[in-house]
Order: C-alpha cells, then structure tokens, then sequence
C-alpha cells in the first residue's frame, strides 16, 4: 500500500503573507523613526551645547548678556524645529564663566564652564 493520503481540505493562507508583511514594516518603520528621533535629539543637544559655549566667549569679549543671550537664541533656532530654549544663565568675572539652559519640552538642562587661562588675560 501507498502513502496515506490526506483527505482533508488544505488551509486557505490567502493573505498571511500579507498580514506579516504589515506587522514587519511597521515594526521596521517604528524603529527606523526611533532612531532618527534619537540621533536628532543628541545633534540638537551637541548643537546647542556649542552655542552655550561661543555664548560664554560672547560674554568674555565684554558684550552683553542681552545680545549674548539674543545670539544663542537665535543660532540655535533653526535646529529646534518644535520647542525653545528657556532659562538661559550667563555669568562670570573676567576669569571664569558660567552658562547654563534648559531646551522645553525635551527637559534637556546643558551647563557650560569657560574657565580662561592667566596668561591670556594680561
């Protein structure tokens, strides 16, 4: 005798491959997008970063805190497509500088020291 034969009706998979395919890439999209929102994040908190320390030379050159502030503001906004930055802090004597801000809504609070050698100052 042969092989039992199946005498049942095969399962219809019409569709299965199109259901995993949907499940996949939206899985591979979702974590695509995460990581762009990720790498996004770190070069606007870089980015802003270095505008708080050229702020701090600002300051050190003897402008105001007013323009200096304006600057960073300014320079920085084309990289904050949503929120701001906010509580901005420069302060310092001819020696030593600080800065610190904080980016909204992300809570991201970056503090800078500028601390400027003796032998520039005379």
């Amino acid at each position: 005798m042969g092989p039992p034969v199946n005498l049942k009706k095969p399962r219809n998979n019409k569709g299965q491959a199109v259901l995993e395919l949907v499940v996949l890439l939206s899985l591979y999209l979702f974590i695509v997008f995460a990581v762009f929102q990720v790498s996004w994040l770190l070069g606007v908190r870089s980015y802003v970063n270095q505008q708080l320390y050229k702020s701090l030379f600002c300051m050190a050159k003897g402008y105001t805190e007013v323009y200096c502030k304006k600057e960073i503001r300014r320079k920085s906004s084309f990289v904050l497509f949503w929120g701001e930055i906010k509580n901005i802090h420069l302060k310092g004597d001819q020696k030593k500088w600080t800065g610190s801000l904080e980016i909204q809504p992300w809570n991201i609070k970056l503090k800078r020291i500028l601390q400027i050698p003796e032998d520039l100052l005379q």
